[in-house]
C-alpha cells in the first residue's frame, strides 16, 4: 500500500480553493439581496442620489488628471 502524502502546496490551493469559492458564493448572496432590495413599486425614491453622483464625476475627473500628469512626466523625463 502506498501512502498519500500531500504537500503543502497542495493543502494551501485547496484551502485556497475553498476561500476563493466561499467569497464568490457570498458576492453571490450580497447581490441577490441588494437586487431584490432595489425592487420597489411606483413612489417616491427612497435616497436621494443626485449628490453622490456629482461626488463620482468630481472623483473621475481628478483620477483622470492624474493620469493626464503622470503620462505628461513620463514624456518630460525621457
Amino acid at each position: 500500500m502506498i501512502p498519500i502524502v500531500t504537500s503543502q502546496l497542495t493543502a494551501n490551493r485547496c484551502s485556497t480553493q475553498r476561500r476563493v469559492s466561499k467569497s464568490l458564493m457570498t458576492l453571490s448572496v450580497i447581490g441577490c439581496v441588494l437586487a431584490c432590495a432595489s425592487c420597489q413599486e411606483q413612489g417616491p425614491p427612497l435616497v436621494d442620489t443626485t449628490p453622490l453622483g456629482d461626488g463620482l464625476k468630481v472623483i473621475a475627473y481628478a483620477v483622470l488628471g492624474v493620469g493626464v500628469l503622470g503620462v505628461l512626466g513620463k514624456i518630460v523625463t525621457r
